[in-house]
């Protein structure tokens, strides 16, 4: 966990959502304070997982990411893909604590996680790709504090 800021970058953004998503007059749900801050480590942590399976060859050329578990041969690449399924594992039982318009939104937000890593190889526009990761994961929190706690209905 070498850039715990980025991971509270994340976390910040699901404190505020849940805050703003709060009926006036009460205190955020600290469950969900703590299923959104859970799952910001765990996304991070995922997104990190499969950079360093994807970069496994070009970061042992370069000074800065030579000791990355992948990349040192400390973990095989299947001992990190085993650490990438436990992650999500443990993501899934997160997203099956919320309402079902937010798993849906939850589980589409994984494709973007996943391409992350890739945009760095397509674009210099990177950090704006993870603003909208970042609004993914606004829309989520609200989504789910609203639908759970204000009692709105979708009709879909």
């Amino acid at each position: 966990m070498n850039s715990p800021t980025r991971i509270g970058n994340f976390h910040c953004i699901s404190r505020l959502s849940i805050t703003l998503a709060t009926s006036p007059g009460h205190l955020p749900d600290f469950k969900m304070m703590l299923l959104f801050g859970c799952g910001s480590f765990l996304l991070r942590g995922a997104g990190c997982t499969v950079n360093d399976l994807l970069d496994r060859d070009i970061d042992t050329k370069v000074e800065r990411t030579r000791l990355r578990p992948v990349a040192s041969g400390l973990l095989t690449p299947f001992q990190g893909l085993s650490f990438l399924g436990f992650q999500l594992l443990l993501g899934l039982g997160i997203l099956l604590q919320l309402n079902n318009y937010s798993r849906v939104l939850g589980a589409s937000s994984l494709l973007l996680v996943f391409s992350y890593p890739l945009m760095k190889r397509l674009t210099f526009w990177v950090m704006i790709f993870s603003a909208f990761i970042c609004f993914f994961e606004s829309l989520l929190t609200k989504l789910d504090v609203i639908v759970n706690f204000a009692g709105v209905t979708f009709i879909p």
